[in-house]
């Protein structure tokens, strides 16, 4: 297995260690804000196979968080390769820090609209009785994602 397969593959296994502990966490929160046991907020329905269905949205969606740092670390590195037989011949080090500022800057770019437009979407989808502390928390959470991918996107464009 060459370098840059290895490579992917690592990221790939590291989307998905962020993703399952994302759930996780959010799994957490929700047993602990509720107030019920942790088995219980796995539980999709009433049946008895709930469990099961969590077990197969699991595998589904780990798969598919190990797919998108797979074939991202693989663009990325397709793209820096396409961007270095482009550029003139500089030192490795400073085409790397420039690549990786472009490459967030652009990055970044693309969720600013991401987290703008999820903030009415929540308010929409999940607001029912009143605004809450916790519909606050998450609407400062996404609001805060946005700036802070405004302010990346900014401090790192090329001039």
């Amino acid at each position: 297995m060459n370098k840059k397969t290895q490579d992917c593959l690592n990221y790939g296994s590291l989307s998905v260690a962020i993703f399952i502990m994302i759930i996780f966490i959010l799994v957490l929160i929700s047993s602990i804000s509720k107030g019920i046991n942790y088995w219980e907020v796995v539980r999709l329905d009433d049946e008895k196979y709930g469990e099961v269905w969590f077990a197969f949205y699991m595998v589904l969606w780990t798969s598919a968080s190990f797919c998108i740092g797979y074939y991202s670390r693989k663009r990325f590195l397709a793209k820096k390769e396409y961007y270095k037989k482009q550029t003139p011949i500089i030192e490795e080090r400073k085409f790397n820090l420039e690549f990786r500022k472009y490459y967030i800057s652009k990055k970044a770019r693309m969720l600013i609209p991401v987290f703008l437009s999820a903030i009415p979407l929540y308010l929409l989808g999940y607001v029912k009785d009143g605004i809450k502390i916790l519909d606050i928390i998450v609407v400062s959470l996404l609001l805060s994602c946005a700036i802070i991918c405004f302010i990346l996107h900014y401090k790192y464009q090329m001039k």
